[in-house]
């Protein structure tokens, strides 16, 4: 299992948790799923603006730092 299946193993248990959803959308980025990681972008910004914030920073990050 990969980190983005226990990822959505957990939220399955927690529908819609804002820190399930930053993680799931952190390990999507690094595993080639950047359109779903931005979806979740998108979701978060509209319940959470600054965790939506340091997802697009974390994301950032980890293409150029």
């Amino acid at each position: 299992r990969t980190a983005v299946d226990v990822l959505q193993h957990a939220l399955a248990l927690s529908p819609g948790h804002p820190d399930m959803l930053f993680h799931i959308a952190l390990a999507l980025s690094r595993t080639g799923g950047r359109e779903e990681a931005e979806r979740i972008r998108l979701l978060l910004a509209q319940s959470d603006a600054d965790l939506a914030q340091r997802l697009d920073q974390a994301i950032s990050c980890s293409v150029s730092c």
